[in-house]
């Protein structure tokens, strides 16, 4: 996901918040009710997970 208007100042829980979920989410997708609203409001694009080469 690419999101927009995040000041790493500013947001620093909302990032953790969102970094925490995504490295909890085992196939690499949140769903977007459980995202942080910032995360839901300013989503730019969303760039598909790479799977890992076994």
């Amino acid at each position: 996901y690419v999101y927009g208007n995040l000041d790493p100042r500013q947001h620093v829980e909302t990032i953790l918040d969102g970094a925490s979920r995504y490295l909890d989410a085992a196939d690499g997708r949140v769903p977007w009710r459980e995202r942080p609203e910032h995360f839901r409001k300013n989503c730019i694009a969303r760039i598909p997970p790479i799977e890992a080469a076994s």
